[in-house]
């Protein structure tokens, strides 16, 4: 908006207009919506899923294999979630380090991340590292429970990354 001379921005104009805008048009990241997350593990199923069933071949034969002994895909993911991906969160410092490893899964392989293609990397490279969702989210509300210290504390970022389902930022 006009004030004066000078065009005065809000934050939603900066956050909007500039921020948001680079991620999207310059990185090509997509913008979520806060319903999409599970605010409790601080994941967005349905990406997840999609990466654990399509995100590349060791993925989809893998999610294949075990999706037999589930009634659906969205149970296997549950289970995936809760039995092999958030130990892992939980016992790393830095949660986003678990996108570069393997993680096993009921004698299956997954991976988390397709990593962009490099010198001497195969063509299939570029491709795969397309198949990444990188989500970008405004104002999502996170509370997370202390409960050594009862105390519970409310987080509600600018912005909020996540990179295939898996909160990054």
């Amino acid at each position: 908006r006009q004030e004066g001379n000078f065009m005065k921005y809000t934050e939603a104009d900066f956050q909007e207009g500039r921020i948001l805008d680079f991620f999207k048009n310059n990185l090509k990241w997509k913008e979520g919506r806060t319903d999409e997350i599970d605010k409790e593990r601080w994941i967005i199923p349905s990406d997840l899923e999609w990466f654990l069933q399509d995100g590349n071949h060791t993925n989809s034969k893998s999610f294949s294999n075990l999706l037999k002994n589930y009634n659906s895909a969205s149970d296997l993911v549950e289970d995936f979630i809760n039995s092999a991906l958030l130990p892992k969160i939980t016992s790393s410092v830095n949660a986003a380090s678990i996108l570069r490893e393997q993680i096993s899964f009921k004698g299956q392989i997954f991976t988390l991340f397709n990593e962009p293609n490099i010198v001497g990397a195969s063509i299939d490279a570029a491709n795969l590292f397309e198949k990444n969702t990188f989500k970008v989210i405004q104002e999502a509300v996170f509370e997370r429970h202390y409960p050594q210290i009862n105390k519970k504390l409310n987080r509600r970022p600018d912005l909020t990354f996540f990179i295939n389902g898996i909160y990054f930022s």
